[in-house]
């Protein structure tokens, strides 16, 4: 979805109740709150959503890397990035399956798979 599919859907879904609200007065609101989103994330290293999600700012340490090219052994700088965890309601919305834990027992995952 493009942002201005979004403005259209976020226009189509509020018609009945604020009819007058332009195409640009959405606009002007999804954009806050974007605006909105990223200071958090920035201020306070993440953003909560109950029902959708968490947007969270990780920062990486430099480590060690190869050159997959050449095979060179390199230093990877620190960067940061910022990751997403979909809530459990989004999750079952969407009705997909959620990755299993690191704890899972590969017993278990090997008996899911047999069973399908």
């Amino acid at each position: 979805m493009t942002r201005r599919e979004l403005i259209k859907a976020v226009q189509d879904s509020v018609r009945e109740a604020l009819p007058e609200l332009t195409q640009h007065d959405i606009a002007t609101v999804v954009d806050a709150a974007f605006e909105q989103i990223a200071t958090a994330m920035r201020d306070d290293g993440r953003y909560a959503h109950p029902g959708f999600g968490t947007f969270s700012v990780r920062r990486l340490a430099p480590r060690p890397g190869f050159n997959p090219r050449t095979g060179e052994r390199i230093q990877v700088r620190a960067s940061t990035s910022v990751r997403f965890s979909a809530s459990r309601s989004l999750v079952e919305r969407l009705g997909v399956a959620r990755a299993p834990s690191d704890h899972a027992d590969a017993r278990d995952l090997e008996s899911d798979l047999e069973s399908d």
